[in-house]
């Protein structure tokens, strides 16, 4: 009886819900280009894996992960994603017990909740990607520094050392939360007048997590060069506070709930002064305003991603919960409606999500191609160069390709400039991350033409077939069949 008493039923249900939600329809839409990446990098030894991730832009640490938990799982579309979902279910767990040791019982279940029914976190614990294992890692890394600062246990610092340095063994963008849960740590050593031997502690963790990652330091560099050279992600303006307002929230009625939430937060506990709540604000707003400025500001690029945020969701969703605590406070039925409207329209969101197309359909593509395409045919993908640290841009088409390998398959970057494409009977253009947003048919046309110097292909127009692999085109298009261009 004792054993039955501990167990806490409704922690067990909000999870057993939360996990219901994210393997709902889980493989309803095929891996799009990101996840192709993940599920063929984790086929590499562990050598290879870290000899790629090197010259490409995210560490390893993910994709270890991925490799070990496929050689125990079916290597199939469900097994990988599930991965991203078990650190998902993860992140709600450690959410529930971190509130409640540090504020309450009631703030941990409305957390826990949230977090369960987040459009956001079901987003993205539905992809074969690291963002889920990120999350998971800077929940621990954060209230790790705080419980230190607060208790002095070794074990917290430990904690905040093996979080930390996985972490930005995952993401580059940990680094970010690192500073931030550096700062708070100093911020509350002085708050709490703390001893000259908990300060010496504190400051051995930062060197120890810096020793940690000293092996791949000089890698990080050559991505940093990379990207201040030259970077995809599109200049944004500080409009993007509201959108990662209404992202953070699933949709924009919820995001006006938020938002009231987080401004009754605001004015109840500034006038409380409690640090407790203004540690979580800072560990939401901080990552969230750097990352906007310095896009907005910086002249060469952006580096603003909704994804790179997701560590922030938790802190968001707690604000949330505290802002309904205070309001059960006065007015319980008030603070009923709001968390079960939030739960319902969460709920229509992600099952709406779950029956729609947002993402590129390769699954789609495959089967058509393998249906059309003949051997005297060639497939070009409008896309860049990354897939040749693990194969070739091929493996685009033919993971999904059961019956049959096309081997005329070929990129814009690369290839066009040097294949002789006069030799191909038809041609066919698949578009889906385009180097340059300005691509056109007629521009693709003519640099084919132009490579080709072949008299024949003066009828290119009528040679290409031209399939959008784009989750907007296609909603409105579908790949039932071929566009051909006349």
């Amino acid at each position: 009886m004792t054993i039955i008493r501990k167990i806490n039923f409704y922690l067990i249900a909000i999870l057993l819900i939360g996990f219901l939600l994210r393997i709902y329809n889980l493989t309803f839409e095929s891996f799009w280009y990101d996840e192709i990446f993940s599920a063929k990098i984790a086929t590499f030894s562990f050598s290879e894996i870290i000899r790629i991730t090197a010259i490409d832009v995210h560490p390893p640490l993910y994709y270890i992960l991925l490799k070990i938990w496929i050689s125990i799982f079916p290597n199939n579309d469900f097994f990988i994603r599930l991965l991203s979902v078990a650190f998902s279910i993860s992140s709600i767990s450690l959410v529930y017990f971190y509130s409640k040791k540090i504020f309450n019982q009631k703030i941990a279940y409305f957390a826990a909740i949230l977090l369960a029914f987040s459009c956001l976190d079901v987003l993205y614990a539905k992809e074969a990607r690291m963002y889920s294992l990120l999350s998971l890692l800077i929940i621990i890394e954060m209230f790790s520094v705080y419980l230190f600062i607060k208790t002095n246990e070794t074990k917290y610092l430990l904690c905040h050392i093996v979080s930390s340095t996985l972490s930005i063994y995952t993401q580059n963008f940990a680094f970010l939360y690192l500073f931030v849960s550096g700062i708070n740590g100093l911020i509350y050593i002085i708050c709490y007048k703390s001893k000259i031997k908990q300060i010496a502690k504190f400051g051995f963790s930062y060197l120890a997590i810096f020793l940690l990652y000293l092996p791949w330091l000089p890698t990080l560099l050559s991505h940093l060069k990379g990207v201040n050279q030259s970077f995809w992600i599109p200049k944004i303006s500080l409009f993007a506070f509201g959108e990662t307002l209404f992202e953070f929230s699933g949709s924009i009625s919820l995001g006006i709930i938020f938002l009231s939430l987080i401004v009754f937060y605001l004015v109840k506990n500034l006038k409380l002064k409690n640090t407790n709540s203004l540690f979580i604000f800072s560990w939401m707003i901080i990552p969230i305003s750097i990352i906007i400025l310095i896009s907005v500001f910086n002249v060469t690029s952006s580096i603003y991603k909704i994804r790179f945020l997701v560590p922030s969701l938790a802190p968001f969703l707690i604000i949330a919960s505290i802002a309904l605590d205070n309001l059960w406070e006065k007015k319980k039925m008030l603070s009923i409606v709001i968390l079960s409207i939030i739960v319902i329209i969460s709920t229509i969101e992600i099952y709406s999500r779950a029956n729609s197309y947002y993402k590129e359909r390769w699954r789609d593509v495959a089967k058509y191609l393998e249906s059309e395409v003949k051997e005297d045919d060639a497939v070009v993908l409008m896309v860049k160069d990354e897939f040749n640290k693990v194969g070739g841009s091929q493996i685009l088409i033919n993971y999904y390709s059961e019956n049959k390998k096309i081997s005329n398959i070929f990129t814009i970057e690369d290839s066009l400039q040097k294949i002789d494409f006069g030799k191909f009977a038809r041609i066919f253009l698949i578009k889906s991350h385009s180097l340059e947003q300005n691509n056109t048919i007629d521009s693709i046309v003519q640099i084919s033409h132009k490579a080709s110097m072949s008299p024949e292909f003066t009828g290119a127009y009528k040679r290409f077939s031209f399939l959008e692999n784009d989750k907007y085109i296609l909603e409105a298009k579908g790949i039932s069949k071929s566009i051909f261009i006349s």
